[in-house]
């Protein structure tokens, strides 16, 4: 498996989890007081567009050439430590 593919599955694999992390505060952000809950909501739809942006990134990855993937590799990472940073942001309002 070359580089590229290696850090394409780890891509896909961390979405998948963000997708369940998303769904798991979706749920608790149903439960929450109607005062509270709005701005939730509103902070999982930043979250979505952000994983939406992330997924982006990878259909790119999968389109450039073994050589011509590492100019985007960089931007790829910085877009998903900011994913990971809100999730962890919004996650940590949750409790």
């Amino acid at each position: 498996m070359s580089e590229k593919q290696a850090f394409q599955q780890k891509l896909e694999a961390q979405i998948k989890e963000w997708d369940a992390k998303l769904e798991e505060l979706k749920s608790k952000a149903q439960d929450a007081k109607t005062e509270i809950r709005a701005d939730y909501e509103k902070q999982l739809e930043i979250l979505a567009s952000k994983r939406d942006l992330a997924r982006t990134k990878v259909l790119e990855l999968r389109q450039r050439t073994e050589g011509a993937w590492d100019d985007l590799k960089g931007g790829t990472e910085k877009a998903w430590e900011e994913m990971r940073k809100a999730l962890d942001h919004i996650a940590s309002r949750f409790k």
